[in-house]
């Protein structure tokens, strides 16, 4: 919905819903001005007074709206759009392929076999935890 205090405050302006809000706080006791966390607990009643709010809009209007107050929005979009989207995979930076020594040495670092056993000391316990394996 919002994270920071300032976004929070500008979805409340944009939507033009801070005299509802203040009810709902002073119904239940809360302040949703400085935790996200607070505003999540009490989603069952924030949630749809914004969907009202959000409905009146459209998409556009809605987005400029909030840009001019520092909110952060944007369309949902599926994995797979993410994925494809070339700001944020296919031409980002992070995913570059490692080119150095360095990058090289880690990669085939990374690709030996664990490390094992020459003696049998006692049984091997293994604890798998998704692609990390502890083996002791």
């Amino acid at each position: 919905m919002a994270i920071t205090p300032r976004q929070w405050k500008g979805l409340v302006k944009t939507l033009d819903i801070a005299a509802e809000v203040a009810a709902i706080e002073t119904e239940r006791g809360v302040s949703f001005d400085y935790d996200e966390g607070v505003r999540y607990q009490h989603a069952d009643i924030l949630y749809p007074l914004v969907d009202a709010k959000i409905a009146a809009w459209t998409a556009d209007e809605l987005g400029k709206a909030l840009d001019e107050v520092g909110g952060c929005w944007g369309e949902y979009k599926t994995m797979k759009h993410a994925v494809s989207d070339p700001a944020l995979v296919t031409e980002n930076p992070i995913f570059e392929v490692m080119k150095t020594q360095a990058a090289l040495a880690i990669q085939r670092r990374a690709r030996r076999p664990p490390f094992q056993r020459k003696t049998a000391c006692r049984p091997e316990r293994r604890l798998n935890l998704g692609r990390i394996r502890l083996i002791f």
